[in-house]
């Protein structure tokens, strides 16, 4: 094809230069990616504590809910048969609403 007029390109110069370029430019795409899986693996464990926080108090929410139903229903027994006047009744069935309003989940749960 023709004879080159360019100087003769030493090998082990060349062949380091294309190492160096390989690693400037491909060994930071292996970095990022390593990166990356691990700020994932660390939001999903982050995301996987908070949803055991939120069970948790959800939880503690129902048990609340439970706890006040059974103690509104106790007060309306008792009334029922006498053991409670009108007044204190009256009372106790507001606040036990205000703590089941309190205690309920949001509807978005």
């Amino acid at each position: 094809m023709g004879k080159c007029d360019l100087p003769p390109i030493d090998r082990e110069m060349l062949d380091s230069a294309v190492l160096d370029h390989l690693r400037d430019r491909h060994m930071d795409v292996v970095d990022v990616r390593r990166t990356v899986e691990r700020e994932r693996d660390r939001l999903l464990a982050l995301r996987d504590d908070e949803a055991g926080v939120v069970a948790d108090e959800l939880a503690q929410v129902e048990a609340d809910l439970v706890r006040v139903r059974t103690l509104a229903r106790k007060a309306q027994q008792e009334y029922e048969v006498g053991e409670l006047s009108a007044k204190l009744y009256s009372r106790l069935d507001a606040e036990y609403e205000r703590e089941q309003a309190g205690a309920r989940p949001p509807r978005s749960v």
